[in-house]
């Protein structure tokens, strides 16, 4: 008895004709409609064939039945990616002969991962199911891209997302097709790195073959709209009398700016943030510069007798904590005094050790056991003073 599906993940138009179409619109192996039921779909299909898709990807041991089925076809496969082909999507596109992605369309590439439960026996057979499953994958990107393994292993780590023109670049498609204005919608929840522009692209959603797919409104009394209103007040987007509809119309003006130039965008974020790594590096420097020449001070007052061998370290770490109160501190200490008695001079800095008071050591202690250094330069300061 043949099975009724009232809903599935993907479509087929011209069956058992010429220009087939077959759209994968759909998170694949939804709806109890398994890899074998495309498969079986897919026969009756003759001569040459083309395949839209649409996914977020799905299960992945029937996208790799699907891909297999696509590259055993005996008719020409032309894939087109009309929205994104994400995670095994991405892996099942590879089995055409020809592949088109839409100038606003995009590609995901991620590790694979399963729902797991059970002991440690289940838990690490699952994690060595995973790792054959990764291979499997970097093996087919490997050899149907220009991407290292190493790259690949890299780009699936950090769940990618390749806008069109980085698809053809690294050879995931061979062509550039026109944008595509709508899209059936996937849902892009579960992804962390998703694309804002993507989300921009399913918000008039075209179902399978052309016809038009339920879709929500916009909701001008969103919830959240008062808040979002709020924080545009307070950057002087809009004014405080501004309505909901007013301040919706400017936020979808900044998401519409961010789709149209999210390329410069990210290109001027990684600009910045690589600035702020130098200007690190310079303040870094700097700090070492600084230090270094405290240090020789320090070594110059030692060579002078101003200031105690053993003092040297108490000296530098103050210098680390506070610069500016270390440097004043270090230009309090005396020079030896010649005696008039022709006796041999005096050592000021071992000499106030000999008055049995605090006035020259470099550091006293506070009741918690810290160091205070403020006190003993106020003494220092007496001193010179007296």
């Amino acid at each position: 008895m043949k099975k009724t599906m009232n809903k599935n993940w993907f479509k087929i138009v011209n069956k058992a004709k010429s220009n087939s179409k077959v759209f994968i619109y759909d998170e694949i192996g939804l709806f109890g409609v398994s890899a074998k039921d495309f498969v079986d779909a897919l026969s009756e299909i003759e001569g040459d064939w083309d395949l839209h898709i649409n996914s977020g990807g799905g299960s992945v041991f029937d996208g790799f039945a699907i891909h297999n089925a696509i590259k055993s076809h005996p008719g020409k496969v032309t894939a087109y990616i009309d929205g994104m082909a994400a995670s095994i999507a991405s892996h099942i596109i590879l089995a055409a002969d020809t592949v088109q992605i839409a100038e606003n369309g995009w590609i995901m590439i991620h590790n694979p991962a399963v729902v797991s439960a059970g002991g440690s026996d289940e838990l690490r057979r699952s994690a060595d199911l995973l790792d054959g499953l990764k291979t499997t994958l970097v093996d087919a990107y490997e050899s149907a891209t220009n991407i290292t393994r190493e790259e690949i292993v890299k780009l699936m780590d950090a769940e990618t997302w390749l806008n069109a023109q980085d698809a053809l670049e690294h050879g995931f498609v061979d062509t550039i097709g026109d944008p595509i204005k709508a899209v059936a919608s996937v849902s892009l929840d579960k992804f962390k790195n998703a694309p804002v522009s993507l989300k921009q692209t399913f918000q008039n959603a075209v179902a399978p073959g052309g016809a038009k797919a339920t879709q929500q409104k916009p909701k001008t009394k969103d919830k959240n709209m008062s808040i979002i209103k709020d924080k545009l007040v307070a950057l002087n987007v809009v004014g405080s009398t501004a309505s909901d509809e007013d301040a919706a119309s400017k936020l979808n003006e900044f998401v519409d700016y961010a789709n149209k130039n999210e390329k410069d965008l990210l290109k001027a974020s990684a600009d910045l943030e690589s600035a702020n790594e130098r200007i690190e590096a310079l303040e870094a420097q700097n700090k070492a510069t600084a230090l270094e020449g405290f240090t020789a001070q320090v070594d110059a007052a030692i060579e002078a007798k101003r200031v105690q061998a053993e003092q040297k370290d108490a000296l530098v770490n103050s210098f680390k904590a506070s610069p500016e109160a270390a440097a004043e501190l270090l230009k309090t200490f005396k020079a030896p005094v010649a005696p008039t008695n022709g006796s041999a001079p005096i050592d000021a800095a071992n000499s106030n050790d000999d008055l049995g008071n605090d006035k020259g050591k470099l550091s006293e202690k506070n009741s918690d056991g810290t160091t205070n250094f403020t006190n003993v330069l106020e003494n220092q300061r007496i001193e010179s003073a007296s």
